[in-house]
């Protein structure tokens, strides 16, 4: 391997650098050699100070016994751009992160008995990829067998596996903790109530986890519900994420502000946003509360099904609804290759004699073209031609009301369904970093049915500005006025850029002094100052 030298290209340098999701690699060791040997020598001698050829030679040998090395099975080791040991930001990865909890038995079967089951969730990372996933939470009770390939597929989207623990005593919950940390898994998530009714509190268990997770290399994390019995031992956990919900079943404008504001006041316990399990709003408010999660402080947890507004039962969980049958169609047979009959030889006629009358044949039909869908332009396709949630049957309970409308196949063609609106919303708060890691000022537009907030670009940064971010909680549009709003949080008026919107309404040029908003609809602005 050449050396590593201040010639050396960049990228061949960033390429080398090793990741912190796991045991240090060779590259990091083989930095380490390089500093060793080729550090600049002081203008005064010394004993062990060694020539360049020597350094090289001994670089070279080290470097070879690196090589020589077998390496250790490890976690998922990740180095992608703005991933912690990619070596381009100190940003940890969970911060911001997206993670997606899956019950395996409810998302997808992969081998037709009806049940999923992990190497179904594997045939799924394009899906998930494509949503903008950072790491999968998979919730208990299911059967490991797949766990190593849905770890290995991850590992090679760029996505951490994240297990929960199953209920019982402190000990298992430990024991089993430890087992998935060793197998690779980028945390575990233990909810409070395993410690229900077991010798010991809360507390303790949690305290035993966050020390068990510390012991792991690599960036590893607990999970953990938003229980005040833990807080007091939670403060300085830089690895312990907490759950907070928003959207608690009530359209009440202090409701969410109150969340709002609750949600980006403790900035010591790093929280992950999520949704109440029991609200299932309409699209129009399904796009509010994805823009209350997506555009304030903190990571964001989505349920399976939620980016495409599948309703949630108190008494059991849902099917994720791939197509509006869910059933995987049967392969074509393939055509059965039949030898022709050969043709007989015509017998020679004798030209002043007509042949044989021969009836008219009209050459066949061609096939219609496939008509073409309005939304893409593209020819049409069957959404229940695609792969469903089975290729068996279907248990009687998991047929899911609106099926013909919310299910993945359907809302991924439309431009303006939840999924996509999820999408964008996702894409903005990885790559807009007021929204990532901005500060947040909740505005009071109540006597305008409104939930207003700005986020604030973190100092230094000048590839964006400050965001605003106006939602219409009533069924009449609205026009509201943020002037004075912005004197209080000494920001100067102007235009707003707009980023993104539920509404078509809202497409109009928008400015501080006027921003018109649809009925039940989000806008999302850049300020740009006035000169």
């Amino acid at each position: 391997m050449v050396p590593l030298t201040r010639s050396t290209p960049l990228r061949e340098r960033l390429n080398r650098v090793a990741s912190n999701y796991g045991p240090a690699k060779s590259s990091g060791a083989m930095a380490l050699c390089m500093r060793t040997f080729f550090r600049r020598r002081s203008h005064s001698s010394s004993p062990l100070s060694l020539s360049k050829g020597t350094g090289l030679l001994l670089a070279c040998g080290c470097v070879a016994l690196i090589c020589a090395l077998p390496e250790t099975a490890s976690a998922q080791t990740l180095a992608r751009p703005g991933w912690v040991g990619s070596g381009l930001t100190q940003e940890t990865w969970w911060q911001n992160a997206i993670f997606y909890r899956i019950q395996p038995k409810n998302f997808q079967d992969s081998d037709g008995d009806g049940v999923g089951d992990l190497r179904g969730v594997a045939q799924r990372l394009d899906y998930l990829q494509s949503l903008g996933v950072d790491a999968i939470v998979l919730e208990p009770p299911f059967d490991d067998a797949g766990f190593d390939d849905l770890l290995s597929e991850t590992s090679r989207r760029h996505v951490r596996l994240i297990v929960e623990l199953s209920p019982g005593t402190t000990q298992r919950a430990l024991a089993e903790a430890r087992s998935w940390l060793t197998r690779g898994a980028a945390g575990v998530y233990a909810k409070s109530s395993l410690a229900a009714g077991q010798p010991g509190t809360t507390s303790d268990l949690m305290q035993a986890l966050r020390a068990l997770t510390n012991s792991f290399p690599g960036e590893r994390i607990l999970l953990t519900d938003n229980d005040p019995t833990a807080a007091t031992s939670r403060r300085g956990q830089h690895n312990e994420l907490v759950d907070f919900s928003l959207g608690k079943g009530s359209t009440a404008l202090e409701t969410y502000r109150g969340e709002l504001d609750a949600a980006q006041a403790s900035p010591d316990v790093p929280f992950v946003l999520q949704l109440d399990e029991k609200t299932v709003p309409d699209v129009a408010l399904a796009k509010i509360l994805a823009t209350m999660l997506l555009a304030s402080r903190g990571a964001v947890s989505l349920e399976y099904g939620q980016e495409i507004g599948l309703a949630r039962s108190t008494t059991s969980l849902p099917t994720m609804q791939w197509t509006p049958a869910n059933i995987t169609p049967p392969k074509p047979p393939e055509p059965v290759a039949v030898a022709e009959t050969p043709k007989p030889t015509p017998s020679p006629q004798n030209q002043n004699v007509y042949g044989a009358f021969v009836p008219y044949v009209p050459p066949p039909r061609k096939p219609a073209p496939k008509p073409i869908d309005r939304n893409t332009g593209e020819p049409y396709v069957d959404p229940n031609s695609l792969m469903g949630f089975t290729s068996g049957t279907l248990p009687a309970q998991t047929s899911a009301p609106d099926h013909a409308s919310i299910n993945v196949a359907v809302e991924d063609e439309n431009p303006d369904s939840l999924l996509n609106f999820y999408r964008k919303l996702i894409q903005l708060h990885r790559g807009n970093p007021a929204l990532r890691t901005g500060t947040t000022s909740v505005l009071f537009h109540n006597a305008d049915n409104a939930l207003v907030w700005v986020r604030q670009a973190p100092s230094g940064t000048r590839t964006t500005g400050t965001v605003i971010i106006a939602c219409n909680l009533s069924a009449k549009s609205t026009t509201l006025s943020l002037k004075n709003d912005l004197e209080h949080v000494h920001l100067r008026p102007g235009g707003l850029r707009m980023l993104l919107t539920s509404d078509k309404a809202n497409l109009r040029f928008q400015t501080t002094d006027q921003v018109v908003l649809a009925p039940w609809s989000v806008y999302i602005g850049e300020l740009r100052p006035y000169d």
